[in-house]
């Protein structure tokens, strides 16, 4: 990976290594920031296809049965109960118990944990990293 960067970055400097530490603690500044940690748990559970389907299935028939949902899959009991707590534990969906049945619904915090995925992508712009080779923004030469 850090070789690729390294020939990526050459095209751009004569000194490939100028800017990589500035690079490597701002990406690692970005990963420790709570909203950077809950967008990718969203993200991460919307990802898979079968989850943002029971998502889509839930958003027109509301309240579903674990039962119900797992009829409109071909996927194992064991799956299903996977990706339903991986939606739950992203804050997507909430599970009422009644007995020995799990009936599962859209979190009445779903609209906001998308906003907060919308704001933590789209968060205002910093001051760029100014390249020490080429005494210019290395995003975009500016």
């Amino acid at each position: 990976m850090e070789t690729i960067l390294l020939k990526r970055l050459a095209k751009l400097h004569t000194d490939p290594r100028c800017c990589a530490e500035e690079y490597r603690a701002a990406q690692e500044s970005v990963r420790r920031q709570e909203d950077f940690v809950q967008a990718l748990q969203v993200l991460t559970a919307l990802a898979d296809p079968h989850r943002l389907a029971i998502v889509k299935l839930l958003e027109r028939y509301g309240e579903m049965c674990a039962c119900d949902i797992e009829a409109a899959f071909d996927l194992a009991h064991s799956t299903m109960i996977h990706h339903l707590t991986l939606l739950a534990k992203a804050g997507l969906v909430e599970i009422r118990k009644d007995g020995k049945w799990s009936y599962y619904r859209l979190s009445k915090s779903f609209s906001s944990q998308l906003q907060m995925v919308t704001k933590a992508i789209g968060s205002p712009p910093v001051e760029p990293i100014r390249c020490c080779c080429c005494k210019t923004h290395t995003k975009g030469g500016d």
